[in-house]
């Protein structure tokens, strides 16, 4: 492909063309991205993490004394 031939395919390019081909690059990048930070986060934050806080909040619930009986029977 010689340079006339590349400068032609791209003149031919329409203004909607271009518009599309920008529309699905920033679409690409948007779902690259979030798949990129899920990832991540996931990795940085272990489940391990979280469940630990859920175990301690459920066991300083057990330990408190029951404030109002008529709920818990």
């Amino acid at each position: 492909m010689t340079y006339t031939d590349t400068l032609t395919y791209l003149s031919e390019l329409t203004t909607i063309q271009v518009i599309g081909m920008l529309f699905a690059m920033i679409c690409l990048f948007c779902i690259t991205w979030t798949i990129l930070t899920y990832i991540t986060t996931g990795l940085v934050s272990s489940a391990k993490d979280q469940n630990k806080e859920l175990l301690d909040n459920m066991n300083r619930l057990d330990t408190k004394p029951n404030i109002n009986q008529k709920l818990t029977k």
